[in-house]
């Protein structure tokens, strides 16, 4: 995670726990905001990918719909 550049970090529930630990660790040292949700399955849906533990998102505003849409149960 670059400094300043990662808005909101979205992890995936079934991630193991030890990456888990990994990515939550430098999110908090670099004060950046995480959701636990979704699957990898689902998050590699999202991105038109393969499955993944973890979505960086970059943009403000998109991070901070996101994070809305999150905090209503609307995701």
């Amino acid at each position: 995670m670059s400094r300043g550049k990662v808005k909101l970090l979205l992890i995936a529930m079934n991630t193991s726990e030890r990456i888990k630990k990994d990515y939550l660790r430098a999110a908090e040292l670099r004060s950046v905001p995480v959701s636990l949700v979704f699957t990898k399955e689902e998050l590699g849906q999202a991105m038109g990918k393969s499955p993944r533990a973890s979505v960086a998102i970059l943009d403000d505003n998109f991070a901070r719909g996101i994070a809305g849409l999150l905090e209503k149960g609307e995701m």
